[in-house]
């Protein structure tokens, strides 16, 4: 027969194993594991990790208790980075629904011919619940198209979009996984003349072929961007091909020097694991002879529409119909500003930047500074929201500008600063105020043009070994007056 003590302590072992149980079936019952990886594909490039987040939901656990969770990398050389120590398993202690993240790394040889399917698994012993996720290792990323304007024109600007896939998979998101993990590939193009004899020459827009070859490219007389490793990004097109694009938004295209048959050289460096170089040979194509679209136009709209033509050709027709009639009645200036608007649109991807590249560009027309600048005035008006500052360089020893926020505005190909050896072209969005020094070398003037859609501000420092410093208000026109008459 039991004593009253021993009933107690009977029924306390009871209550205490019942309390357990109903605790351990609550976590069984709510208790929840996953695993997520970023990346779909983790590419094989020196210091590139993967991440990998591991998350449980226990509500029974106390505020901050941690619980257990063992991980394991199934492949043979794929390592955890657990407390600071590449494993293929080991244990990691996570608070419920707080996600705790580690890294992934691939330590074995990189993936050639396959990838590697990495599978990651974990595991809470008690309640016993389990997760994985499989990602892929390696990528192999390859040129598959160069797509070509259907008419391929001698001495022109033609657009060109270079399509890329990752050979392992094609159907992985490789435009994300790139820009994640801040890859950039580089291509570099060139064309390759198959015409045996006496090519046909043409002559190229000498504005549109500055615009295009870059203040600091190595453009030559078959080729763009001339056999150079250019860096650049990947994108999603309309017809959701990926497609490349430069790192600085200069248009891919091709300028063939005459009228004959070529094929085009590419050479792609991944910068993603595998092969580091691969090569792309296209069929041959034909480029025809100049075409129509100049109309006897004004020197400078008809290069500022051959310039539009390189990139949107649609829109630079749409531009190039509603002018002529404005310039048929005289209303030049009316006409140079709608051809403003529909720069605008044509380099809305990057206005500022491609308007500074323009500018410069239109400095090949041989056309005198006050010509330049009372077009770029009617311009302006149409392209709106951007000006740009014009410096003469004739009388400039060294120059250097900073932004409001102390930013330094440097020159191109790392800024948006364009040079050439007549002047400098600082393009701005208004209110984008900025401050200008300059040494003068005392061997010429220095005469500046502000131009923003308000009209222009302009000002002309006699040669000397002067230091000026400059504050370029870019929202509204400044006294004294502009020394130079404007029609």
């Amino acid at each position: 027969m039991m004593t009253p003590n021993v009933k107690k302590i009977i029924s306390a072992t009871c209550t205490t194993v019942l309390i357990l149980l109903t605790a351990q079936i609550g976590l069984c019952a709510e208790t929840s594991l996953s695993l997520d990886a970023a990346l779909p594909a983790l590419p094989i490039v020196a210091g590139l990790t993967q991440e990998i987040e591991i998350r449980v939901i226990a509500p029974d656990l106390a505020p901050g208790e941690k619980i257990d969770v063992r991980l394991n990398a199934e492949s043979e050389w794929g390592m955890l980075l657990i407390g600071g120590t590449p494993t293929r398993s080991g244990v990691v202690k996570c608070v419920s629904d707080i996600p705790e993240r580690i890294s992934y790394r691939w330590s074995g040889a990189i993936p050639i011919s396959a990838p590697v399917i990495e599978r990651i698994t974990a595991e809470i012993s008690w309640p016993k619940v389990s997760a994985d996720v499989e990602f892929q290792v390696g990528m192999d990323l390859r040129i598959s198209d160069i797509i070509l304007p259907e008419e391929v024109t001698a001495g022109k600007f033609n657009p060109i979009d270079i399509i890329l896939h990752d050979a392992f998979n094609p159907n992985i998101d490789v435009v994300s996984i790139l820009s994640n993990a801040g890859i950039q590939p580089e291509v570099a193009l060139s064309i390759v003349a198959d015409s045996p004899n006496n090519p046909v020459a043409v002559v190229s827009d000498p504005v549109a072929r500055k615009f295009f070859e870059g203040e600091r490219g190595s453009f030559t007389d078959i080729s763009y961007p001339a056999q150079k490793f250019v860096s650049g990004s990947l994108a999603l097109d309309l017809d959701e091909h990926v497609i490349w694009r430069t790192s600085s938004g200069r248009m891919t295209g091709l300028i063939p020097p005459a009228i004959g048959r070529y094929h085009i050289e590419a050479v792609l460096k991944s910068n993603a694991g595998g092969l580091p170089i691969k090569h792309w040979t296209s069929p041959p194509f034909e480029a025809e002879g100049k075409r129509p679209g100049r109309d006897d136009l004004p020197d400078l709209i008809a290069a500022t529409l051959e310039v539009m033509s390189g990139i949107d050709w649609s829109t630079a027709a749409r531009a190039r119909d509603e002018i002529k009639p404005l310039l048929t009645r005289g209303e030049t200036t009316s006409a140079v500003e709608s051809l403003g608007v529909y720069l605008h649109m044509v380099f809305s991807s990057s206005p500022a930047n491609m308007f500074g590249r323009y500018v410069n560009a239109l400095s090949a027309t041989g056309h005198s500074m006050e010509e330049l600048v009372v077009f770029l005035r009617a311009l302006v008006r149409g392209y709106g929201s951007h000006g740009v500052l014009l410096v003469t360089k004739s009388g400039v020893l060294s120059w250097s500008a900073t932004a409001s926020d102390k930013t330094p505005l440097k020159s191109e190909p790392a800024g948006i600063v364009y040079e050439n050896e007549r002047f400098i072209a600082i393009p701005f969005e208004i209110g984008g105020n900025f401050t200008l020094r300059i040494n003068g070398s005392n061997i010429g003037d220095v005469s500046l043009w502000k131009i923003i859609p308000l009209g222009v501000n302009a000002k002309k420092y006699l040669k000397g070994a002067w230091a000026k410093e400059i504050f370029v208000n870019t929202q509204e026109l400044t006294p004294p007056p502009q020394n130079v008459k404007f029609n």
